[in-house]
């Protein structure tokens, strides 16, 4: 079917090429942009985007996207104009995703292994119901009050790297399991921190607590950036709902499983004054597991003779009951614990760094679908907004 397709529009194609002829390109030119500018558009929406890369793959959509290029360029050559400024990025792009080589790996399916977990697949499909929670206190007292989110990071790194079980996720009704150690870190952007997104620290079990914040704030610097860059969207009554886009399942289970860069996510609302609280599992393009930080106060604690105060942290868990049952959950947390006990936050306080000094962290993808800057920009022109949270910076290594 896909291929009727294909030569039905082909033969479309060609048909332009003969109403080309005698076409004064000043006269048009104007029309012309309007036209490239609503195509592009159209190209991008996810019910285009997407049906096209489950049927076709994404080698073939590669593929399709070049002799787009081509013939568009073509078509413009005929009438006497040059291609837009976005022809020539998207073109730039695909030569760059031809030579990446450093983006996200390729996921492995995972057969759910109890009749429980195939049962839980079936039952739910995104986790609005089955999200477990849970919570447990952390002494701070040997964590700088400013390195609390680095040094978090650092240690679910370790559990997730330790403890592989739970370093998974479910994208419709399947199982993945990431290839590598990908932790998100939730921050907010915008002047006034009206937006929130997700920076992810790939390999997070190796990355001392210095690599950790120069990739969260190369990631900050970037999305507030691109975010500077792009117009903002007015809805109009013709644009489908984004609501009808993101809850459309099918559609959905549609987006590659590379797609959630990190299974599991961090968020720190104790500046905010939150003292303590669970995370939101965003739906289908969500992480299985996040912890929340709350606010750090001082606590009685017991020191081996009597009760002092000291700072301490509740660390709030969400899980998607769907990838892990309460025992995987209780192990993580209980994991987590002794990962940010003091003896393990020295040994991440002592790591070397593994990110050069003079390294350039501008050099970040964008998930979901490991989408360079030039594609994100195409694809805000679909009336994707850019402030979605589920869009993140994975910095490569």
């Amino acid at each position: 079917m896909f291929e009727i397709a294909l030569a039905d529009e082909e033969r479309h194609v060609e048909e332009g090429h003969v109403h080309a002829a005698d076409v004064d390109p000043e006269e048009i030119e104007d029309l012309v942009r309007d036209f490239e500018e609503k195509l592009f558009a159209l190209v991008q929406h996810p019910r285009i985007l997407l049906p096209i890369l489950e049927l076709a793959g994404e080698d073939a959509a590669r593929d399709l996207s070049r002799a787009y290029l081509a013939t568009h360029e073509q078509a413009l050559a005929e009438i006497g104009l040059e291609p837009p400024e976005a022809v020539d990025e998207m073109a730039h792009t695909l030569a760059e995703l031809e030579n990446d080589t450093d983006g996200i790996g390729t996921p492995t399916r995972i057969e759910p292994e109890t009749n429980w977990r195939q049962t839980a697949l079936h039952l739910w499909d995104t986790p609005r119901n089955p999200v477990m929670h849970g919570w447990f206190d952390v002494e701070t007292e040997p964590i700088p009050d400013e390195l609390l989110t680095p040094i978090a990071v650092a240690a679910v790194g370790r559990v997730w790297h330790e403890y592989p079980r739970v370093n998974r996720y479910t994208l419709g009704d399947e199982i993945y399991e990431p290839d590598g150690v990908n932790v998100g870190v939730r921050v907010t952007l915008g002047d006034d921190h009206e937006a929130l997104s997700t920076i992810v620290v790939p390999d997070a079990h190796e990355r001392s607590v210095t690599d950790i914040q120069r990739i969260l704030e190369a990631g900050v610097h970037e999305m507030n950036r691109l975010g500077r860059q792009l117009e903002p969207i007015d809805p109009t009554e013709e644009t489908e709902p984004l609501r009808a886009v993101l809850r459309d399942e099918e559609l959905m289970s549609m987006v590659p499983p590379e797609t959630v860069a990190a299974p599991v996510t961090v968020a720190n609302s104790g500046p905010s004054g939150m003292v303590a609280g669970f995370g939101a599992m965003p739906g289908a393009l969500g992480q299985s597991v996040e912890f929340v930080l709350g606010r750090i106060e001082q606590r009685p604690s017991w020191n081996g003779d009597r009760y002092v105060p000291a700072d301490h942290v509740t660390v709030g868990c969400s899980a998607d009951h769907r990838v892990i049952d309460g025992h995987h959950a209780g192990q993580t947390m209980d994991r987590l614990q002794t990962a940010l006990s003091e003896d393990a936050v020295d040994e991440i306080l002592t790591r070397d760094d593994t990110i050069p000094a003079d390294a350039d962290l501008g050099d970040v993808a964008l998930s979901p679908v490991g989408m360079g800057t030039q594609q994100v920009e195409l694809m805000m022109s679909c009336k994707l907004p850019f402030w979605l949270g589920w869009m993140c910076w994975l910095f490569k290594k």
